[in-house]
C-alpha cells in the first residue's frame, strides 16, 4: 500500500513536472493512486524475487515508462521514498 503522503509527494502539483511523471499518470487516467500502486507492485515483486534489498535505487517498468524508484524494503515490505523518470 502507498500512503497519501507518498502519491502526495511523486504526483502532487508542484512535484509532477520535476518527476517527469506526467505520461504515466495519463496512462493511468490521472488516477494517482493507481499509477503508484503500479509502482509499489513493481517494486515490492522485485523485494519478493530477492532482487532489491534494504536501502535501494531501482528501476522498474509501469505501463512502458522506465521509472528509478528509490526507496528501503522494511520487513520485507517495499516503501517507496521517491520515483521519477531519467
Amino acid at each position: 500500500m502507498v500512503s497519501e503522503n507518498t502519491i502526495n509527494h511523486i504526483f502532487g502539483p508542484r512535484s509532477l513536472d520535476k518527476h517527469k511523471l506526467k505520461d504515466l499518470l495519463k496512462a493511468f487516467s490521472g488516477d494517482k493512486k493507481s499509477a503508484a500502486t503500479a509502482i509499489c507492485e513493481a517494486i515490492q515483486k522485485s523485494a519478493d524475487d530477492g532482487r532489491i534489498i534494504g536501502t535501494f535505487k531501482t528501476t522498474v517498468v509501469v505501463k512502458n515508462t522506465h521509472i528509478v524508484v528509490i526507496g528501503k524494503i522494511i520487513n520485507g515490505v517495499a516503501k517507496i521514498g521517491t520515483a521519477f523518470v531519467e
